[in-house]
């Protein structure tokens, strides 16, 4: 035979689980704008017949449940997407940063993908100092023309000085971001720890510990955007996150990183030293174990500012192009000016030949000095006096008839190196060197771009996906306020029936047929 009270023991489960329920889902509503906040639910489970309990102990034969009861307040999340979110959020960073600071770099040289005499920006320089020259072959012996030829050349040389300057200032601002980049690593694994050590000791309990969860997902969101990471739960569901498989936090315990300025600095041969990344001990010094970032903003940083190949374009390479470019122009333009004659001026009597007219420094054992964009200039003949421009490919005498004056076929052959082809007929110029220079920037910029917007597409298909799980929808969370106040309701009303039962059990049972 069943307890008298069976049924109110049920009807009260489902009363206290309605409002659970709704508990929940104000929870829900409240945080329906809150940052990194995902949906709970209330887990249940059916109660099956059978007790201990004196008050409601039954013959199981024929009878229903004991009514419901409460597993646990679970988030809605897929770890499967979470992982794979922060492997593309990894990825997706990285290109992103390589995007943002290597259009920087394209902005230095915008405008210069046409050809050097119908451009703007620096193009716009090469041109005034060709059209110069074409002026000095028109008038070789005119001083306002040399002074012209002169003064364009210093412009173009120190056009060429300004866009090393600022590199090195961007390189120096990529370096400075990684410093700050690997503080912030530090922070994010010291706060994960923390939380760790309160979600463990929160759920000894049973408990979900969910909002504190969702504060470490947060945070390694946050950091799979910095450096990419590896995630997992040993058998004690303690957290572990992983770079290049060493542990950076495990449980309550953390790792740091340290920076070391020790690294040459591909720009210049090693004069100057750049920020290494380390693993650090427990006194937070660098060792000498190195972190090899695969993606993340810290890897997208060290890639642009250590990068020296065509594979790994960054600002070391760029910089080896425009040093290669102005070495070319130093070399085309020596050896053609080399062959022309000076015309005498004041106390000079002789015309002079071997005149440089972009400077070129030796070694003591007589090897070249590399131009650099740094160090290109004019060579102090040019400096000091225009009339060292050798413009004429015969001796100057200003004495002489028309023939000694000169000419100016040296100023037209240097004029003429914008266009020169080689014996195999290909271009071989200061306006081709200059246009391979832009395209290869432009060809790495495009494809910074491609890959990012595409890294960017998977990336937010996997935050919608996440979402579509994961974040508080209003319209189902006002449905569930309406079904679970039913619930709610109904679990009243069942209380009120049962009452009338016993109502009629206790007080009005056995009084028919009193007098």
């Amino acid at each position: 035979m069943r307890s008298t009270f069976y049924g109110l023991e049920i009807a009260k489960t489902g009363l206290f689980i309605s409002q659970n329920q709704l508990d929940v889902t104000g929870h829900n509503i409240s945080n329906v704008d809150t940052p990194g906040y995902t949906r709970q639910r209330l887990a249940t489970s059916a109660i099956p017949a059978g007790s201990q309990n004196a008050y409601i102990a039954v013959d199981k034969r024929g009878t229903s449940g004991r009514g419901v009861e409460t597993i646990c307040v679970e988030q809605l999340r897929n770890p499967f997407l979470d992982y794979q979110y922060r492997n593309e959020n990894s990825t997706t960073t990285k290109w992103q940063t390589k995007e943002q600071y290597f259009e920087y770099v394209e902005a230095l040289f915008n405008n210069e993908l046409d050809s050097i005499e119908t451009s703007s920006g620096i193009s716009a320089i090469f041109s005034e100092f060709y059209n110069s020259l074409h002026e000095l072959e028109k008038a070789p012996a005119d001083q306002g023309v040399r002074k012209n030829v002169q003064q364009s050349a210093i412009k173009m040389t120190q056009s060429m000085n300004t866009y090393y300057d600022r590199l090195i200032d961007q390189q120096n601002t990529l370096n400075e971001s990684v410093r700050i980049t690997t503080n912030e690593i530090n922070d994010i694994a010291k706060s994960i720890a923390s939380l760790n050590e309160q979600i463990y000791g929160y759920e000894l309990s049973g408990a979900k510990a969910n909002d504190l969860r969702d504060q470490r997902n947060t945070l390694l969101d946050t950091l799979s955007g910095l450096i990419n990471i590896e995630t997992s739960e040993d058998i004690n569901g303690q957290l572990i996150v992983q770079v290049n498989g060493r542990n950076l936090v495990r449980h309550a315990s953390y790792k740091q990183f340290a920076v070391a300025e020790n690294k040459p600095n591909p720009v210049d041969g090693g004069e100057t030293m750049l920020y290494g990344v380390y693993w650090a001990d427990q006194n937070g010094n660098p060792t000498t174990s190195e972190v090899d970032p695969q993606n993340g903003a810290l890897k997208g940083y060290l890639d642009i500012r250590d990068g020296n190949t065509k594979d790994n374009v960054g600002i070391p390479y760029v910089m080896q192009q425009l040093n290669a470019l102005c070495q070319k122009i130093t070399d085309d333009f020596n050896s053609v000016h080399e062959k022309g004659y000076t015309t005498p001026n004041g106390a000079e009597t002789d015309s002079r030949t071997g005149i440089k007219f972009f400077a070129q420094e030796y070694n003591a054992d007589g090897t070249k000095v590399a131009v650099t964009a740094k160090n290109f200039r004019i060579s102090d003949d040019i400096m000091n006096d225009v009339f060292n421009i050798a413009a004429s490919d015969m001796p100057v005498s200003t004495g002489g008839d028309n023939e000694q004056k000169g000419n100016g076929k040296i100023a037209l052959q240097m004029c003429e190196l914008i266009s020169k082809q080689n014996s195999s007929g290909n271009a071989d110029n200061v306006d081709s060197a200059y246009r391979q220079f832009l395209s290869e920037i432009s060809i790495a910029l495009e494809h910074m771009h491609d890959t990012a917007d595409a890294q960017s597409i998977m990336k937010s298909h996997l935050s919608l996906q996440r979402q579509s799980i994961s974040n508080v929808s209003l319209d189902e969370e006002m449905t569930n306020v309406v079904r679970y106040g039913h619930a709610y309701n109904a679990a009243s009303r069942l209380i009120s029936a049962i009452d009338e039962e016993l109502d009629n059990l206790i007080n009005k049972m056995g009084l028919v047929g009193r007098a």
